[in-house]
């Protein structure tokens, strides 16, 4: 509540006299968030910095595109152990996001974290979690920004607030055919 209120001063104390607690659910980037909105140097090669720390310090949607890349199909492909939440191949990122852009600060968010907010898009047919095809994305960013932090497949969003773009999805955008719950049983014991 502190850090969506803005007092960060008060957050920071909070934050100090419960740094027990912070060790325990591993809440080192809240001081650093606190400090970097107070103005407080913060020592150290910021060079070496994970990639959450360096875009709170210095936002760069440059790294932000690099960093998804490990969610996309082309660079998963060769991969020995690709990773489990996937864009299709050809998915539109670019246009995506631009038009993603359009809705920050919008009602629809979800408040997920201490100074992040989630942003949850249908685009039917836009990724895979485990192999299985999904119709929702999520993109997480900076509270009250277009600082975006990641954006991913997702799955179990249906009952969530969302935002549907699925005016963007192009007549021949390859569609993947679902197996109805009754195909599948026939499907499953059916005897040839």
């Amino acid at each position: 509540l502190l850090s969506y209120q803005g007092k960060y001063e008060e957050l920071l104390v909070f934050h100090n006299d419960n740094i027990q607690t912070v060790k325990k659910l591993n809440l080192f980037s809240l001081e650093f968030y606190c400090k970097q909105k107070l103005g407080i140097q913060i020592s150290g090669e910021k060079e070496k910095f994970p990639y959450l720390f360096k875009q709170i310090a210095n936002y760069s949607e440059k790294e932000f595109l690099e960093h998804i890349k490990k969610h996309l199909s082309d660079y998963n492909q060769d991969k020995e152990q690709p990773n489990d939440s996937v864009f299709v191949p050809n998915f539109p990122v670019n246009k995506v996001l631009e038009e993603v852009k359009k809705y920050v600060g919008s009602n629809e968010r979800l408040f997920s974290g201490f100074y992040e907010d989630s942003y949850i898009f249908k685009y039917n047919g836009c990724g895979r979690i485990k192999n299985k095809l999904v119709d929702y994305f999520r993109v997480i960013a900076l509270n009250n920004t277009d600082c975006f932090i990641t954006m991913f497949p997702s799955d179990d969003c249906e009952t969530m607030p969302f935002i549907d773009l699925n005016y963007m999805v192009p007549e021949d955008y390859p569609k993947t055919k679902r197996l109805s719950q009754i195909d599948k049983f026939n499907k499953r014991f059916t005897r040839l």
